[in-house]
């Protein structure tokens, strides 16, 4: 009886020991590795709460990797371009890390945290709506809502405004109406301000980094924090379907296009992102309400923070440097003739190159992702080391979009390394990715940057942005999007027709 005990007590070893083969081996990498100081059972974690966390990740040495690590769990921070390469340019590493698992709660079974074939179906699905001419109904909706905005401005001129507070809210009105088809501007009452989707949000991701014992998701399940994290989510899950069924039951008219024809024109221009998606629900049967509703929790989450915060830190920055905001007014000015009443269409904004070079430098600067992470699906060798299969893998742009062999004074505001006819910096596809890149990219990347080219192109073509005297520094804060700490401040004064610097070398 005694060696059967032995035998199956070995047994049981070698089979807890296969299993965790890979993990053993990451570990064994980790201890090689340099990477900051971390501190017993939270490991790294910590890091998420202070203000400059991936300056603290240790001093980085070219054509290396760092360990990090949450709990017991070491992750792998991947700086180089050559190795980002590797990782992201790969259909071999599509899976992202356990982290995004912990915002599903917060953002539902999307396409930031779904995996595999749900994700390959739901991308190829939704992909269509964000290209060609689908996207001049969405311009519309951003120049009506800029304009909304210049009236918030304009009332308060010759004043220290923090601009945060009110492009976060335009910003919110413009995903609302875009997405869900919701006017929200037409809400006035408290109850149905209370009521607005993804208008407050907790975050309890970090919540539960900090303490790594709730990363088990049996442990989690048993506190009061897990009951407020399902209860914001039904909340939410339940505003949308509210929405989704009303629409559905507006909509008598079924659309013909529904192979997305890049030249079709006409009523469909009416469509909200949420409208898109019914018709695709009655084509596609594998596509159920519930993907509906977490699609649009996904867009309307990861959209508006990001999409705020770097059209203020870009407004932030043309107002500290005025040579460059002159430089996009000329170029506006050319564009559109100096008429103050001409709309701007997407073909214009898409000529907008001097704006978008000080957008591109605005992201490089402060992406409003700060960490990308996926898990290797197989071995990869990465900064010289031979990196597991199951290895969690962290990717920074905000410390690899700031690396001086790739982008010389790299703390410097220049938006003349985005110049297409500048041929003394070439940058490496992988050296800049505020929107990710490869097969697993921000869907809504050309949707952003032309929300946050018409919402910063319409204030300039009103307004002079003037520094804040000593708040001229940019303070930010990571959670798991960016922040300003403390505030962007501007000051706006009355921009005169046809003013600029008549010097545009863009």
């Amino acid at each position: 009886m005694r060696d059967v005990w032995i035998y199956i007590v070995a047994l049981s070893s070698v089979y807890v020991l296969y299993r965790l083969r890979n993990y053993i081996r990451t570990v064994v990498l980790a201890f090689k590795l340099k990477g900051p100081p971390a501190l017993p059972v939270i490991g790294n974690a910590h890091l998420f709460f202070r203000d400059d966390p991936l300056e603290k990740l240790g001093e980085y040495q070219p054509n290396t990797i760092m360990k990090f690590w949450i709990s017991i769990i070491p992750f792998v921070l991947v700086v180089e371009p050559k190795d980002i390469q590797l990782v992201l340019g790969s259909t071999k590493h599509n899976n992202k890390s356990f982290i995004y698992g912990l915002f599903r709660n917060f953002l539902g079974n999307g396409l930031v945290v779904n995996e595999d074939e749900i994700w390959k179906q739901h991308r190829k699905l939704i992909q269509p709506i964000f290209n060609g001419n689908r996207l001049e109904r969405f311009t519309k909706i951003f120049a009506e809502y800029a304009e909304y905005l210049t009236l918030d401005f304009a009332d308060k001129l010759d004043q220290d405004i923090n601009v945060t507070k009110l492009i976060n809210d335009i910003v919110y009105n413009i995903q609302s109406k875009s997405i869900l088809g919701l006017n929200t501007r037409q809400i006035r009452t408290e109850k149905e301000k209370a009521a607005l989707p993804f208008k407050k949000n907790q975050m309890f991701a970090l919540y539960r980094l900090f303490r790594p014992w709730l990363l088990i998701d049996w442990v989690y399940k048993m506190t009061e924090t897990s009951k407020d994290d399902k209860k914001q989510m039904e909340g939410h899950a339940g505003i949308v379907y509210k929405i989704l069924k009303e629409t559905e039951e507006a909509t008598c008219k079924n659309f013909s296009d529904i192979e997305y024809d890049e030249n079709s024109k006409g009523s469909n221009e009416r469509l909200s992102l949420l409208e898109y998606m019914i018709e695709l629900k009655e084509k596609y049967l594998q596509f159920t309400d519930k993907d509906i509703v977490d699609e649009c929790g996904t867009f309307m989450l990861a959209g508006m923070e990001s999409v705020s915060t770097s059209t203020a830190i870009t407004l932030f920055l043309l107002a500290n440097h005025k040579e460059w905001q002159e430089k996009c007014v000329d170029e506006l000015n050319e564009i559109l003739n100096d008429d103050d009443a001409a709309f701007v269409s997407t073909k214009a904004l898409k000529e907008m190159k001097c704006l978008e070079m000080c957008i591109k430098e605005s992201l490089r600067l402060y992406p409003s992702i700060p960490l990308i992470s996926r898990r290797l699906n197989e071995d990869e060798k990465l900064g010289g080391h031979i990196v597991p299969a199951g290895c969690n893998i962290f990717i920074s742009p905000s410390v690899t979009q700031r690396l001086p062999h790739y982008f010389p004074d790299p703390n410097s505001f220049r938006p003349e390394r985005f110049d297409s006819t500048n041929s003394r910096e070439k940058i490496h596809p992988y050296a800049y990715i505020p929107f990710g890149i490869g097969p697993r990219n921000c869907i809504g990347y050309k949707f952003a940057m032309l929300e946050m080219k018409m919402l910063i192109c319409t204030i300039l073509r009103n307004f002079v942005l003037e520094p804040v005297k000593d708040k001229d520094v940019v303070q930010m804060r990571y959670r798991m999007t960016l922040r300003a700490h403390g505030g962007l401040w501007i000051k706006f004064k009355t921009r005169s027709r046809g003013q600029g610097a008549k010097k545009n070398t863009c």
